[in-house]
């Protein structure tokens, strides 16, 4: 990330999970600028159950 360590005090992440589903890479790239003060609040979608095969293949 081409930020200064220890620069972000607030990090919002918004269904960034879907983009990267390895989840410990997103917070290994985040964990160096965020202040040890810092806060990080995450939003994802998350469904109840899998879609039918015909969704998840929709770009709408």
């Amino acid at each position: 990330m081409p930020l200064p360590d220890a620069c972000v005090n607030i990090a919002l992440l918004n269904g960034l999970f879907n983009l990267d589903p390895a989840g410990e890479h997103v917070f290994r790239k985040l964990a160096p600028v965020v202040r040890p003060e810092g806060i990080v609040y995450a939003a994802e979608l998350i469904l109840a159950e899998s879609l039918p095969a015909e969704r998840q293949t929709e770009t709408d």
